[in-house]
Formats: structure tokens, sequence, C-alpha cells
């Protein structure tokens, strides 16, 4: 319980849970704000963060070019090449603003919508705390959340 099927099977196991991990671009590491996404909610671990994209990865069908080692590998090099396109996108202010937030006490991960349920991710079911975003705008909320 409260564990997803890739942290039970130690896929991660070599990444430490204190690893300490910084917001990078093209020039390298930058400092952070003493801001959070959703200022009421705990920072997401980075063990919760790497299991999540991981889980991401598992969704995707990729073609795998041959010089990679692995298919993981190369689905890494993917997500970089999407994380770059987004990079690009003009500033979104309303991006996580215009829904209800809630965050699993058990992953840290954050998740849309207000209705009590078991986390999506964990399984978690006890402690969800919720937050109102704010709704100044028309958009939909799952367009709000990832602000496109």
């Amino acid at each position: 319980r409260g564990q997803t099927a890739l942290s039970r099977s130690g896929f991660l196991a070599s990444v430490p849970e204190d690893a300490e991990l910084h917001a990078e671009d093209s020039i390298g590491t930058v400092s952070c704000l003493d801001e959070r996404t959703l200022p009421s909610f705990d920072v997401t671990p980075a063990s919760s963060r790497d299991l999540s994209v991981a889980d991401l990865l598992m969704r995707w069908n990729l073609e795998i070019p041959q010089d990679k080692c692995c298919k993981f590998h190369a689905a890494l090099s993917v997500l970089s090449a999407h994380s770059r396109n987004l990079r690009r996108l003009p500033c979104k202010p309303e991006f996580m603003t215009g829904s209800t937030y809630r965050q699993c006490a058990g992953c840290k991960l954050i998740e849309d919508g207000a209705e009590e349920r078991p986390c999506g991710f964990c399984g978690h079911g006890e402690d969800v705390y919720d937050e109102a975003g704010d709704d100044d705008s028309d958009i939909s909320s799952d367009e709000a959340a990832v602000g496109l």
C-alpha cells in the first residue's frame, strides 16, 4: 500500500532520497525562488518526482534510435527534447491556477480535483489536503493546470 509498481520494484533505488536537485536551463544550474507552485502545500520530494516522470515515460510508445543504450535512456532523451520545446513557449502566468488541487500525504504529488479519493499515483487514501486555485479565467481546468 502507498507505493507504485515502480517504487516496489526498486526502479529508482540508485537515486538517493536526499539527492539535491536544481532547476536547469541551457546555462546550467539556476537558483530557485523561495516560493512554491502551490504555497500551502509541501514540496514534492525528488523521489516522487522521479517516479512520476518514469511513470509518464512508460505511457509513451517511442521509436528507439540505434545509438541509445536502452529504452529508458532513449525515452529520457525524448523527454528532454519535449522539455526544450516547452521552454521556448512564452511565460504562462495561469500555470497551476483556475482549479482545486489536492496533495497526497503519502507521495506529496498534486492532483486536480476536490473529491475525496485515494491518490491516483501511490494509492494513499488519508490526510489529503485541498487548495482552491484562482478561478478568474474562462479556460478549462486541464488547460489551466498545464498552462497551454
